[in-house]
């Protein structure tokens, strides 16, 4: 189903319902806050990775899955969160530039918050 749906709770907010990722083509991204990218529902973690994949790059950010929930019956994802692919620091491991037996690769983390 290719479809963009509105659904709206008792509270006056409208969710913005993502059943396919062919719907986020439908999304203007230019301009969309981060404010409004909460009104949005995803039918399945693939499409909400897809929504916000498309949201970065328009924003000048790649992501990355960070954390996830997981069901303690099934073990299936119950949700996910998606950051900036730069958040963060490396972590340290004890292995400083003396003992090291190959070279440090560039740093990828600089503590991003996008």
């Amino acid at each position: 189903m290719d479809e963009l749906l509105v659904d709206s709770d008792d509270n006056d907010v409208e969710d913005l319902l993502l059943n396919s990722i062919g719907s986020i083509g439908r999304v203007n991204f230019v301009g969309l806050s981060v404010d409004a990218t909460k009104k949005y529902v995803f039918s399945n973690l693939d499409v909400a990775y897809a929504f916000y994949n498309a949201f970065g790059r328009v924003n000048g950010f790649s992501i990355r899955k960070f954390k996830a929930g997981h069901s303690e019956i099934d073990k299936s994802i119950l949700w996910q969160t998606f950051v900036c692919s730069r958040q963060g620091y490396r972590i340290f491991r004890g292995v400083d530039e003396t003992n090291r037996k190959r070279a440090l690769k560039p740093k990828t983390r600089c503590g991003c918050v996008a």
